[in-house]
């Protein structure tokens, strides 16, 4: 049982809030208080859109960059996510042991009306070659057809990813035209 005062405290408010504290009971019945980083960014691409396009050559392993100055770009929930988190298009934790949640977003043309996929892969190591994760999407459109490319994944910082980060990559059975990308970074675990 606790011994605070909980309506002496005053409500939370999005204003102003980078970190917050939790109250942790051990296992041994003991109370703590810890740190919570919690919280989320949003990026979308100001330079690729719709009518400048980045073409992703078939079989072709391509950077996916996101310059963080698209329209739709938020910080206004980060807490004490760093707004450095994503920067020269490299996700940059803060701590081996961190966990984050990724959702990747663009729309994509094929070049062809075949049914095809893209990949993307999350790459680690100090030139980004080591493969940490890989997700595909298969891509059902016709050619000239535009898809939108939703990703989604949870990524948990090793001493490797930790060192330089992580990078995305795109790999294509197909050339493809992409445009409007995001990235959402969300900290679900600090150390």
């Amino acid at each position: 049982m606790t011994n605070i005062n909980w309506s002496a405290i005053p409500a939370a408010t999005e204003d102003q809030k980078r970190s917050a504290d939790l109250l942790i009971r051990l296992e041994n019945g003991e109370e703590r208080r810890t740190g919570y980083d919690g919280g989320w960014v949003y990026f979308t691409d100001a330079t690729h859109t719709s009518e400048n396009k980045q073409t992703v050559a078939a079989d072709t392993t391509t950077l996916l960059t996101i310059d963080k100055a698209g329209a739709g770009s938020t910080t206004d929930f980060r807490r004490g996510v760093p707004l450095d988190i994503f920067a020269s298009n490299t996700l940059q934790p803060q701590a081996t042991g961190e966990t984050f949640d990724i959702n990747l977003t663009f729309r994509l043309q094929k070049s062809t009306s075949q049914s095809g996929y893209v990949e993307v892969d999350v790459g680690i190591g100090e030139d980004y070659s080591n493969l940490a994760f890989q997700d595909r999407r298969m891509l059902i459109k016709s050619s000239g057809d535009t898809e939108f490319v939703f990703f989604n994944g949870t990524i948990f910082v090793t001493p490797a990813f930790g060192a330089h980060g992580c990078r995305f990559f795109l790999r294509c059975s197909e050339e493809v035209t992409l445009w409007d990308k995001a990235i959402f970074i969300q900290r679900t675990h600090s150390p």
